[in-house]
């Protein structure tokens, strides 16, 4: 993981008041708003674009696929109750939209 992304996640981490030996007490104690920010800059960093939607907490289209979106998958799910999902870009090759939804799937 390069430095930027390190200290991003470091950074969520400290603005949901999350740190070192409590992240196994992770729960929907995140702020959505600063999440979809860390989000929306994790998205840009992977050469995306943040894309609103009122039914997702954040959205990013066409970003690259290279270190499979843990971050982006540990904000969300830990730090915000989400759920991660992302599928292939059609016609671009390592290329994925992704979305974090609002709550937990089950099933």
């Amino acid at each position: 993981m390069n430095r930027f992304r390190f200290t991003l996640a470091t950074g969520a981490l400290a603005l949901t008041g999350i740190g070192g030996g409590a992240a196994a007490l992770v729960h929907a104690d995140g702020n959505p708003t600063i999440g979809k920010q860390v989000l929306d800059t994790l998205c840009a960093e992977g050469k995306g674009a943040p894309i609103f939607t009122p039914y997702a907490i954040g959205r990013c289209q066409e970003a690259r696929t290279m270190d499979g979106f843990v971050v982006e998958r540990l904000v969300c799910e830990g730090l915000l109750d989400g759920t991660f999902t992302s599928a292939p870009t059609i016609g671009r090759p390592n290329r994925t939209n992704w979305a974090c939804i609002p709550g937990a799937i089950s099933g």
